[in-house]
């Protein structure tokens, strides 16, 4: 009977070694070509899994975690074929967020994957990557267009004009450069910048970039252009500021000859001398007169001519002014003959002096700057140098710019 009682325990231990679970270490098994890790209760964790020895990703929850072969989390930055990841120091995935590493800024999408070699909308902003997933800033090509993204924090610049090293850049509605296009009255080239002192067309942009309205000298010919459109007018004759212009199929103009009579006694090269629009006369007689003179004496001279244009005792056309018998010396000594015949010698500071006098001229302004301080020189229709003035000995009270002395009445 005990024999009978021993086989049986016998059998009852060695069935229950059979059948009782085996606990077992948690380890990475690989089945096919994949590692899948089972916990140390021999449990599949549910997971998403790589063709790798060393890499696996698992969810928990909402959070990826990434554990090498060996069960202890990987750390830093992981490349995974084309994509590429950041796993935080407790082996989190980083994802819809951002990530600065190294100076450097980066974004993880949803998925974890850091976004590369390209322009993501995120938030309310566009943002550009370039290969390596960093965020781009300043100007730079993404896919083969040209964007510019702000340096102080990455995002993509619409509807602006921008200034990089000087030059003066649009980018449109969709962030793309701008090329061969109007915006705002300005034209973007071929190159992406807003084009100054340039033909576009029909059309001539200035130093401002807007289109050239009226009479404008370019390049040694006059060209006119519509007040409306801009466009160069063609096959016509127009007046402008008393002289009249006869513009060819190409849009250049010449004088044509005044053979009005003028309503004063005049020098004879009135009418010998070349015919020249009102501001290159002022500015050859300006050179004539005070060429070697500072610029605000310059201004002066330019000034009284057309002051006495607005006075009753002198003609209100500036030739006349500028011929009448006796008044200015150029005229007869044959100076203004040279200086007009020969333009190149006006010099570029007795040019601007007479583009000023004749804003100034049209917009009643007799004020110049002289030294930092204002001088008004409203009624003041002489000018002549200090030893002539003593030679002569005049009276009235003077203002004295460079060397010559300007005053209002002779006496």
């Amino acid at each position: 009977m005990k024999r009978k009682l021993s086989v049986a325990a016998m059998f009852l231990f060695l069935a229950f070694l059979v059948w009782a679970p085996v606990r077992a270490d948690a380890a990475w098994k690989k089945t096919g070509s994949t590692y899948t890790w089972y916990n140390n209760k021999g449990k599949k964790l549910s997971s998403e899994w790589i063709p790798s020895k060393k890499v696996g990703f698992v969810k928990k929850g909402k959070t990826t975690y990434c554990y090498k072969k060996n069960g202890k989390v990987y750390k830093g930055w992981l490349t995974v074929g084309k994509d590429k990841y950041y796993v935080t120091p407790q082996g989190k995935v980083l994802t819809s967020r951002w990530i600065s590493s190294g100076g450097k800024r980066y974004f993880a999408s949803k998925q974890g994957k850091v976004y590369r070699s390209c322009r993501v909308k995120i938030g309310s902003y566009y943002y550009g990557f370039n290969s390596k997933g960093v965020m781009l800033t300043g100007k730079a090509k993404v896919k083969g267009k040209t964007y510019y993204f702000y340096k102080k924090n990455g995002r993509m610049v619409k509807n602006a004009f921008v200034t990089i090293k000087g030059k003066k850049y649009y980018f449109g509605s969709n962030g793309v450069l701008g090329k061969n296009v109007w915006v705002k009255n300005y034209y973007i080239n071929s190159s992406g910048c807003v084009s100054y002192n340039t033909w576009v067309g029909d059309k001539y942009v200035g130093s401002d970039g807007h289109p050239v309205k009226g009479l404008k000298k370019i390049g040694g010919s006059y060209y006119y252009f519509d007040k409306s459109s801009g466009k160069k007018l063609v096959n016509a004759t127009k007046t402008v500021d008393g002289v009249t212009y006869k513009f060819n199929s190409a849009g250049k103009g010449t004088v044509v000859k005044d053979t009005d009579k003028p309503s004063v006694s005049v020098q004879s090269t009135y009418y010998s001398d070349p015919q020249v629009d009102d501001e290159t006369l002022l500015a050859a007689i300006i050179y004539c007169e005070a060429g070697n003179q500072p610029y605000y004496g310059q201004v002066a001279v330019g000034m009284v001519i057309t002051n006495r244009m607005r006075s009753s005792s002198f003609p209100s056309k500036l030739k006349e002014v500028v011929y009448q018998t006796s008044q200015f010396s150029p005229t007869f000594d044959g100076a203004l003959t040279r200086a007009l015949k020969n333009q190149g010698l006006i010099t570029a500071s007795c040019k601007k002096a007479a583009a000023e006098v004749m804003t100034k001229y049209k917009t009643n302004n007799y004020k110049i700057q002289v030294n930092g301080k204002t001088v008004n020189l409203k009624n003041y229709l002489f000018f002549m140098t200090k030893p002539a003035y003593n030679r002569l000995n005049l009276s009235t009270s003077y203002t004295q710019l460079g060397d010559h002395v300007f005053f209002k009445t002779w006496k």
